[in-house]
């Protein structure tokens, strides 16, 4: 068989060593090092897998208790108080608009403008109350924005069609410019309503297109942006044209200064939401803070979703698979395309009983990463007595056909191996899925002496000096994932666990560093 389709090779099963060629009992520290040393690497098969299934249940349990805490803590004030202010200002604008055109309480027309200036703040208020989570919540409230947007592009030539038809009226307009104006400003004045259905329009149509292709996290960024370029748009450019010309002829009314306002407001509305990218994410940030909801497992929540520990426990039965380690092939390892044949060489395993969890980037040196795996394996069959290893490969482990599910279960699939082998490379660190593998392997109540790192680096010591410094250098915002669906899940992830991408990377840091010592005095044993 050539040897880019090699599997890996069986090796022979290793003779106990004769007393002869035992050395010198050891005690004392040294002799407790040793030990420690050798049950370390077989530390988990002889745990009772029951006790490790309740905690990793009981992790669950936890997870999704902060994750509900933090939904509450963020989404429940906004919509407390953006329906408090929307609802009656939008009532109160409708009606000083509306009923004066049918002769009733004419004089509340002017004030409507100030119906408006609370509606505008109500509105990204309300949005605060979405999760990045909230796929259809997202998407259903996209729809909305799109269908109001454009019936009210609609309403905009509607008045626009008025106006046309009321110049036969003298220079009186639809808009309140009266005779005190020349004609020409008078028709002018259909300007602004034909730029506001305009804007009207063209965010509906922006948002809708947008809603076709993009994930849900990155749709709400769209929609908030899409909110500030509105409310830039009317508050800087729309609005002042009814109103700024009229300085030149007459003194501003009632109507036109209370105008004014809200055009200051949505202006200044509009620059915030464009200057500051992460404007949402400070403020569930701030308010999860105050709600003292800020707690890594509810990353774990996010992944999960709503499902409860034992639907999550009967679909790891059904996806939970791991691959004897001399069933993997070279080939396979050198080839970072998904190959759905490979899922057929996995045999369906129970919680516990899948020896490890390979954590690598499909990026790194596919040549030294095989010789690192097959260096783990000879390492594995010396102390197991020529038992095989079952490992956990995410080629040969994430059924094609059931990825959504394969994804669910990963914090369950971690906590159902009994240690993490991490093959670090120079990309380890830049790629995302393998720092969420990392993270979540804690959260769900691994001890990092269940982390194993293998160095791809055949200089041991220098390149643990040069992990330290990636380490230190680490931002997981820079960090990449093999398509924008998958990076916008992760994203998501950190952002529920931990509120920021920045409190994400500070915390793997804080790991990283706890592995690098823990590890640092093993030597060559790791490398």
């Amino acid at each position: 068989m050539a040897k880019s389709a090699s599997i890996s090779p069986p090796l022979p099963t290793p003779v106990p060593p004769s007393s002869a060629d035992q050395p010198p009992p050891q005690t004392g520290p040294q002799k407790q090092e040793k030990q420690d040393s050798r049950v370390n690497f077989l530390s988990r098969s002889s745990m009772n897998i029951e006790d490790d299934r309740k905690m990793a249940a009981a992790r669950l349990q936890h997870a999704k208790a902060q994750g509900k805490k933090r939904r509450d803590a963020i989404s429940k004030p906004p919509i407390i108080v953006g329906s408090i202010l929307f609802l009656p200002s939008g009532l109160f604008f409708l009606a000083c608009k509306t009923l004066p055109i049918f002769g009733i309480f004419e004089g509340l027309k002017p004030y409507g403008w100030f119906g408006g200036c609370v509606g505008a703040v109500a509105v990204p208020i309300l949005l605060v109350a979405l999760l990045p989570e909230d796929i259809e919540r997202i998407r259903l409230v996209t729809k909305m924005i799109v269908a109001i947007f454009a019936f009210a592009g609609c309403c905009a030539s509607a008045l626009v069609l008025l106006a046309v038809l009321s110049f036969n009226d003298g220079c009186k307009d639809a808009f309140g410019t009266s005779g005190t104006v020349p004609c020409w400003f008078a028709k002018l004045s259909i300007l602004w309503p034909v730029l506001f259905g305009l804007g009207y329009v063209t965010t509906a149509l922006y948002l809708w297109k947008r809603s076709q292709t993009l994930p849900a996290r990155d749709l709400l960024s769209r929609v908030w942006k899409a909110l500030g370029s509105f409310y830039f748009y009317l508050g800087w450019i729309v609005f002042p044209l009814a109103w700024v010309p009229r300085l030149a002829f007459e003194e501003l009314d009632l109507d036109s200064k209370a105008l004014a306002v809200l055009c200051a407001e949505l202006g200044v509305l509009g620059l915030i939401f464009l200057l500051n990218d992460r404007i949402r994410e400070d403020l569930q940030r701030w308010l999860a803070w105050k709600g003292a909801a800020i707690n890594s497992a509810a990353a774990v929540a996010s992944l999960i979703g709503q499902r409860t520990e034992a639907e999550l426990f009967q679909m790891l039965n059904n996806v939970f698979t791991g691959v004897p380690l001399d069933r993997v092939s070279e080939a396979s390892i050198k080839s970072n395309q998904p190959d759905a044949e490979l899922n057929k060489l996995a045999e369906n395993k129970k919680f516990g009983k899948v020896d490890a969890f390979f954590s690598h980037s499909w990026h790194d040196d596919a040549d030294k990463k095989w010789e690192a795996i097959q260096l783990w394996r000879k390492e594995y069959l010396k102390h197991s007595h020529g038992k095989e290893a079952v490992v956990w490969i995410d080629k040969y482990c994430i059924d094609q056909n059931h990825i959504t599910d394969s994804l669910a279960v990963l914090p369950l699939s971690l906590a159902g191996c009994q240690r993490l082998v991490v093959f670090y490379g120079p990309t380890y660190l830049s790629r995302l899925w393998c720092i969420i593998e990392l993270f979540i392997f804690i959260e769900m109540g691994k001890d990092v002496k269940d982390i194993e790192l293998r160095k791809l680096d055949v200089e041991w010591k220098k390149g643990i000096q040069k992990m330290r410094h990636e380490i230190l250098t680490f931002d997981a915002g820079s960090c990449d994932c093999y398509s924008k669906d998958d990076k916008a899940r992760m994203m998501t992830l950190i952002e529920a666990g931990c509120g920021s991408v920045v409190d994400f990377s500070e915390k793997v840091k804080a790991l990283l560093l706890d592995l690098s010592l823990l590890i640092a005095g093993g030597g060559d044993k790791h490398g």
